[in-house]
């Protein structure tokens, strides 16, 4: 179907938009890497991913507003704003979501310091009673370890299991 003029200029604007708005997706997606390191073979698989969704959903979009034909205008206008998105306004609205996403990792820190605040304070509080415990489950350690080292190959086996349970219990504490 033929569209005329004034829809078509209507088209140019829509994919002028849309590439501003795949320029603002692409910036959060960088800044989801700044946040979260990642390796260089995921960041590729994420641009992959990216460019596959955005590309169905301009197929879709061209599909719906100009009846799937693919005319110069509308990849020119996808284009255009995504070269002025970069150019005006990328630096900036990354700044922007940089502190914004700095302010709200500082909020949710902070909450997480408030709320294990207590824990951290009854720790405090019980430091001295672990440590005498820890004292006494030391001693009983010391002895099973002589009792067992006297033994044959299979206890020793034993022994070093027990052993390694009761450190990786005590190291809990």
């Amino acid at each position: 179907m033929i569209l005329s003029v004034s829809n078509q200029v209507k088209l140019f604007f829509l994919m002028v938009l849309s590439g501003l708005l795949i320029g603002f997706l692409y910036d959060l997606l960088r800044l989801g890497r700044k946040i979260i390191k990642h390796k260089d073979f995921f960041v590729q698989v994420e641009d992959f991913l990216f460019w596959i969704i955005i590309s169905g959903g301009i197929f879709l979009l061209i599909l719906r507003k100009n009846f799937g034909q693919i005319r110069f205008f509308c990849i020119g206008g996808i284009f255009f704003g995504l070269f002025f998105y970069w150019v005006v306004f990328s630096a900036f609205v990354l700044k922007m979501l940089f502190c914004i996403s700095d302010f709200f990792i500082r909020i949710f820190f902070t909450m997480i310091k408030i709320f294990f605040f207590p824990v951290r304070m009854l720790l405090n509080i019980f430091k001295p009673f672990f440590f005498i415990i820890r004292k006494f489950f030391f001693g009983w350690y010391m002895f099973i370890k002589k009792y067992f080292y006297a033994r044959n190959k299979r206890s020793k086996l034993k022994l070093k299991r027990l052993i390694d349970s009761l450190k990786i219990m005590f190291k809990k504490i």
